[in-house]
């Protein structure tokens, strides 16, 4: 039995030849990419149908314009099966019990979601030879925004999920077939993220935080609070905060 190796915090690693960096758009998966190390690499976004996708590819693009080397990829994940279709089973209907209005974010919100990105993350790294995939989840600041004792939610944020995820991967690839799973933001917390970027000069104006669609961020979601109280611990002018009606790319 092969012996997996936690990929958790590796920032002293020497350059690699190229990452996935896996995005929403947001300012923790900017940094997580700028830590890496990595000459180039690319951004993968995954599109479940959350209101706050097409900002978020549209911060990315101009992001990834901003530095070379550096491409981005949307991925664009289909319909889910609706719970009634579930409890009637299979057969119920001629599309197998799918229903192509409903997306996978209407049907599960968040729940399942990293780990399902993740695979797809380690599935383009395996094509295009890429042996990092890369994640700016944190258990300290994505834990925290729940406002919750550490532990009480979002599992899959955590230490343990990421080696997990590492043993995993080790199990389910072929032999010479390396990819190692990086969280180089684990233990920080969101102020420490942007304090981070901002020493290593990341275009914070070219990321999308909020998890609605509108011209400018809300201000009210979850996110936003997240963001602003980052940047207020931190001492730092939000960009975005600065300037709200962001231009589309």
């Amino acid at each position: 039995m092969r012996r997996c190796a936690p990929g958790i915090v590796t920032l002293g690693d020497s350059i690699m030849p190229s990452v996935v960096v896996m995005s929403s758009g947001g300012l923790k998966s900017a940094v997580a990419a700028a830590v890496s190390a990595a000459a180039e690499g690319i951004y993968l976004l995954v599109d479940h149908g959350a209101p706050s996708a097409a900002r978020g590819w549209a911060a990315l693009e101009r992001l990834c314009r901003g530095t070379g080397g550096w491409r981005c990829v949307r991925w664009t994940v289909g319909p889910a099966p609706s719970r009634e279709a579930g409890r009637a089973g299979v057969g119920g209907s001629e599309s197998g019990g799918l229903r192509p209005e409903t997306d996978l974010g209407a049907v599960s919100g968040s729940r399942g979601l990293i780990p399902a990105m993740l695979g797809l993350g380690v599935h383009l790294a395996t094509k295009i030879g890429a042996d990092r995939v890369i994640t700016g989840i944190s258990q300290v600041a994505d834990e925290g925004a729940l406002g919750a004792p550490f532990g009480s939610g979002r599992p899959d944020r955590r230490r343990e999920f990421v080696h997990a995820w590492q043993c995993m991967i080790e199990t389910a690839l072929p032999r010479g077939t390396a990819v190692r799973i990086e969280a180089p933001l684990i233990d920080l917390r969101a102020a420490e993220i942007v304090r981070l970027g901002l020493r290593r000069k990341i275009a914070f104006q070219n990321t999308w935080s909020c998890e609605q669609g509108g011209e400018s961020p809300c201000q009210k979601c979850e996110s936003c609070r997240v963001r602003a109280a980052a940047f207020r611990e931190a001492a730092a002018a939000d960009p975005l905060a600065a300037r709200p009606a962001v231009a589309r790319a």
